[in-house]
């Protein structure tokens, strides 16, 4: 997707929608994954990505639980990979999450709404599943945050062109205008969120290009 397809104006309200077909960031996902599931004999096996097995009890259920009107078989499995091809990269990227990260994490959800506290448990059947999902979550976000933040340190805006690029999203009529600092500042943070999920839509289809990624014969029917 390139950057004029969001259309003027699409940036000036503070939203900014940006959809990879490959790599959906579906985070309902990784809450399925390697969990409980994983554990049942009669489980079939859809993949394997770089010998971890994807369960297809876990597509079904993320299906079932959050997108069955939006979301494809298929579409679920490849965001499967998409997601877990990202959760390997901890270790190269030596990022971990430390057990009192996850423990201070439910204790504000359980301050904050004691309800949302107790339908998350009873939604993953035990305290302990919650918090397995949990850091996988943790772990997800901590690596889009370590690519993403190296890309834009990486790789500035570069002052003379912001003024033109903020003509073509909205912000301003042309270029001849003042620019208020906080206008400017307001489109360089949207269009840095744009650049930095394009990117990591990008890295994580490079990172699926370099997997070993074997789908089984349960998978036939999906892909």
């Amino acid at each position: 997707m390139q950057p004029s397809s969001l259309g003027l104006g699409c940036l000036k309200g503070g939203i900014l929608l940006v959809c990879f077909k490959k790599c959906l960031i579906f985070f309902c996902l990784i809450l399925f994954l390697f969990i409980a599931s994983s554990c049942e004999d009669n489980n079939a096996v859809l993949a394997y990505v770089n010998g971890e097995a994807i369960y297809q009890a876990d597509i079904d259920a993320a299906i079932e639980r959050y997108l069955p009107n939006e979301l494809t078989y298929s579409d679920a499995l490849d965001s499967a990979i998409c997601e877990l091809v990202v959760l390997q990269q901890s270790d190269v990227l030596g990022i971990h999450v430390h057990d009192d990260e996850i423990e201070n994490l439910i204790k504000e959800l359980e301050e904050y709404s004691p309800e949302l506290y107790n339908i998350a448990v009873r939604e993953y059947k035990t305290l302990d599943e919650y918090k397995k999902s949990l850091l996988y979550l943790v772990t997800y976000n901590k690596i889009m945050d370590a690519v993403t933040d190296k890309y834009i340190s990486e790789n500035p805006l570069i002052d003379s062109e912001i003024p033109t690029l903020m003509v073509e999203y909205g912000f301003i009529e042309n270029t001849d205008v003042l620019i208020e600092d906080n206008l400017k500042e307001l489109f360089i943070n949207e269009y840095n969120e744009y650049r930095r999920e394009k990117y990591f839509g990008e890295w994580i289809e490079s990172l699926r290009q370099s997997s070993d990624i074997v789908y089984t014969e349960a998978a036939e029917d999906f892909i």
